[in-house]
């Protein structure tokens, strides 16, 4: 709960309402801020801080031909890990599907979709859960 308090306070300028969501013992607290909304469910906030952050760091960086990605997710659920090129465009979807919770580790080729090397330069490695997403940069170097 030190963490919801924390946010709390941060973030006392912003008009905030507390509205019920479709599960009657589970509340949502909603705050606005023109233009970002920030949702959270403070039931979902470990009282023993032992959640890990949806987290994802590349173990080689810059790397050649192959890399890892150490992956963290606080819950088990539906999760995508993608790798974009620098103007945001899908190279490849790397996990796609239900991943269990904690830390794991997934690799990239350096390939694209359709198993052709990628050309030097900076991607992006996008991971979405439903935790919400973060994304890593990496750079390949051939």
């Amino acid at each position: 709960m030190r963490t919801l308090a924390a946010l709390l306070a941060a973030m006392a300028f912003l008009s905030a309402v507390r509205t019920p969501s479709a599960d009657p013992g589970d509340d949502v607290f909603r705050a606005y801020a023109n233009p970002i909304w920030v949702a959270f469910d403070d039931t979902s906030v470990a009282e023993d801080h032992t959640e890990a952050p949806l987290s994802i760091s590349p173990s080689r960086n810059p790397f050649r031909g192959e890399t890892s990605f150490d992956l963290v997710l606080p819950a088990a659920g539906p999760a995508v890990l993608s790798v974009h090129d620098a103007s945001g465009h899908l190279v490849k979807s790397l996990n796609t599907g239900w991943s269990p919770a904690g830390p794991r580790t997934v690799t990239w080729d350096g390939t694209d979709s359709s198993g052709r090397p990628v050309a030097s330069g900076v991607y992006l490695v996008r991971l979405k859960a439903q935790a919400g997403a973060v994304v890593a940069k990496c750079v390949l170097v051939r």
